[in-house]
């Protein structure tokens, strides 16, 4: 599951069922990923928003939602590197 852009975040020690949702600081949800009892631990992530859009650097909060479980917040900080597009 490699996007476009080869970018891609692995989200790691999850529950079978469990909601993850990124948010900008300023709270605007910029992707939400759902985990619906599949075997691994982890989600990967395109780095891209529900519009299809790669994201900024910066910072961002990602909440986890597992029923029967809890829920946790996390931050995360995304430092892009540009593309260097001579090397397609």
């Amino acid at each position: 599951m490699e996007g476009e852009s080869g970018r891609i975040i692995k989200i790691t020690n999850f529950p079978d069922v469990c909601t993850v949702s990124i948010y900008s600081l300023n709270g605007k949800l910029i992707r939400q990923l759902e985990k619906n009892g599949s075997n691994p631990t982890y989600m990967e992530w395109d780095m891209r928003n529900t519009a299809g859009k790669l994201i900024t650097g910066g910072m961002y909060i990602i909440h986890i939602d597992a029923p029967g479980i809890g829920e946790r917040t996390l931050k995360w900080y995304c430092s892009m590197v540009p593309l260097d597009v001579n090397d397609f």
